[in-house]
């Protein structure tokens, strides 16, 4: 049975790098288990790696699959008996793709609703390093990450980053993009790599209700749009017989309008 000794009885083991960080399918890098004291009266030492003891100084990460193996370097010694050390590694993968995708139908969107975008990770490790970012043009969102077991899983995973947006007029033409970065710590790469979705761009309408009333021919026509308009959409008047009545009503979200310069009706 290994255990781990109190700081009155240090294990006389030392690991060398004492962490690593490394790359799926990178560079083969080792690490050295080492005795602290020539005079440890030492009975056996290897590495323990899921249950199996490798009797060698080095112990070399396999980075196709040590996503979980939680190394340690463990000893018997005379008087002191059993004792271990752990290796702090971490295997890390970057996402295979980062998209975005939206819950609702991009064109049917419109000022005061809400609208869910989602962010998708695809096969990250571990997903407990991933920091997911998102930009509306240079402002940041806060996600939301439906995943319960983030910080369990160590393996490859998707992951999935929600945000919910109250839409308004300066949503119309904004540009979304979603990030995934891995936070390594001081062992890992720096700067912290990370993946940019390809920007996502909505347009929003405006629902708008007005009337107005136009004379033409000495005839007096009150006429009433309702709709859903683009927030472009203007109403010319160009007609010299036509001339354009003050609104009565007009929403918030529409910028300007004016009368069709040759229509009586809508």
């Amino acid at each position: 049975t290994l255990r781990s000794t109190d700081a009155s009885q240090e294990c006389p083991i030392e690991i060398t790098p004492d962490r690593m960080v490394v790359q799926y399918q990178g560079a083969i890098q080792a690490a050295t288990c080492k005795l602290t004291s020539s005079n440890s009266n030492l009975i056996e030492r290897y590495w323990q790696v899921e249950n199996n003891k490798i009797y060698n100084e080095s112990w070399y990460v396999n980075t196709r699959k040590d996503w979980d193996s939680r190394p340690v370097c463990a000893g018997t010694f005379v008087g002191l008996g059993a004792c271990h050390k752990p290796l702090n590694l971490t295997l890390y993968k970057m996402p295979d793709s980062v998209f975005i995708s939206p819950v609702q139908n991009l064109s049917s969107l419109v000022v005061g609703e809400e609208l869910q975008l989602q962010c998708h990770i695809i096969h990250v490790a571990p997903a407990q390093n991933l920091v997911v970012r998102w930009y509306k043009g240079n402002d940041t969102f806060e996600p939301h990450i439906k995943d319960c077991d983030i910080s369990v899983v160590r393996s490859p995973k998707n992951v999935l980053s929600t945000i919910t947006i109250t839409l308004d007029r300066k949503h119309n033409g904004a540009e979304f993009r979603c990030e995934a970065q891995m936070d390594l710590g001081p062992e890992g790469p720096q700067p912290p790599p990370k993946n940019m979705s390809s920007p996502l761009n909505i347009t929003v309408r405006c629902e708008i209700t007005f009337t107005f009333a136009a004379q033409h021919s000495e005839k007096l026509f009150e006429q009433k749009l309702q709709g859903i308009y683009m927030l472009s959409v203007q109403f010319y008047c160009e007609n010299m017989h036509l001339q354009c009545a003050q609104r009565l009503f007009l929403s918030s979200c529409l910028r300007s309008y004016q009368l069709n310069s040759d229509r009586t009706t809508p």
